[in-house]
């Protein structure tokens, strides 16, 4: 199976080196590195330039649009291979995944989507915690109705974990490029309505948090933050899902948004946010924990310490409030 490699950069030169070596070591080659640049302005092109000759590349540069999405789905237009994996240029590849995925693929020909859990990485490359997955701790597929009734509470896929058939894609389009903070979440939640899922236990990505990640533009208030989650997340709930899909749904949401107004140093009422988690009831709230990992996303982000604190300006990339301000 051919893999490609969606690559959006913007002023990568920090990390984007570590990235393409991710590639390069890979017990199995990928088949091509699709890089589409947003208008960087420091030495990102050299460094690409300098890949060339190691890895099966093609570089496309466009002027800055501030829209990761959108830088994206250039290279998902460019993209010939049979699966699909989009990586930022802060992020890793595991040495082996290519092998996994391939055997995998080997057994399972028809996947749609391969998911797996990711490391959390600091600035300096070092593991600080997991970003496990709510699917046990085996090999398996994974049916269309878990997938949704447990991505529609919380977006648990980090952006380089899954694999994708370009025939999925193509059933369901590319990103939606209005969305620069839940495109990734729409994207899973569109590809889960499609069967032919396969879990893998181990991770095989590295998903890197630190204070100067890659900023796109987007909204600059918690407002802005709320209709992108709502946007996302309403049009599917209402009607489709049972109550208590609806209620934990709603509560995760409301967890997402409080965390929010931290980041914006705005006042929330706890209070009420309290009252909720306790009528939610021990089955709820081992639900809760279960399904949105923010246990995990919260300790690693700890362990980090004061290099992490935000402004109010950070802006965030995926529909995780503690996720990274590209």
């Amino acid at each position: 199976m051919k893999i490609s490699v969606i690559i959006p950069t913007f002023n990568g030169g920090r990390f984007l080196e570590e990235a393409l070596n991710g590639l390069l070591v890979q017990t199995s080659p990928i088949y091509e590195a699709i890089l589409v640049d947003d208008g960087s302005t420091d030495n990102t092109r050299k460094i690409i330039d300098n890949f060339k000759s190691k890895l099966p590349i093609k570089a496309f540069y466009k002027e800055k649009s501030g829209n990761w999405v959108a830088t994206t789905n250039v290279g998902l237009t460019h993209a010939s291979g049979d699966y699909i994996s989009i990586l930022h240029q802060d992020d890793l590849w595991l040495p082996n995944r290519v092998a996994v995925l391939t055997e995998i693929l080997r057994t399972h020909p028809e996947s749609n989507v391969i998911v797996h859990p990711s490391w959390f990485i600091g600035p300096n490359g070092k593991t600080v915690g997991n970003w496990n997955l709510p699917f046990g701790n085996k090999q398996r597929p994974i049916a269309s109705v878990e997938i949704l009734n447990k991505l529609i509470i919380q977006n648990f896929i980090s952006m380089p974990a899954p694999l994708i058939s370009r025939r999925a894609l193509e059933t369901i389009g590319g990103l939606d490029e209005t969305l620069w903070y839940t495109a990734d979440w729409k994207l899973w939640l569109s590809l889960a309505r499609l069967e032919k899922w396969i879990y893998h236990p181990l991770p095989l990505t590295c998903f890197r948090i630190h204070p100067n990640s890659q900023t796109i533009s987007g909204g600059q208030s918690v407002q802005s933050y709320a209709d992108q989650l709502h946007n996302v997340q309403d049009p599917l709930l209402d009607g489709f899902f049972g109550k208590k899909t609806r209620t934990l749904a709603r509560f995760n949401t409301e967890v997402n948004l409080a965390l929010i107004h931290i980041l914006f140093s705005q006042p929330y009422q706890w209070f009420s946010l309290v009252l909720k988690f306790i009528a939610l009831g021990p089955y709820g709230w081992h639900q809760f924990f279960s399904i949105s990992r923010i246990h995990e996303r919260l300790t690693a982000r700890l362990r980090l310490g004061k290099n992490l604190i935000r402004t109010r300006h950070s802006v965030i990339e995926s529909s995780d409030p503690f996720s990274r301000d590209r």
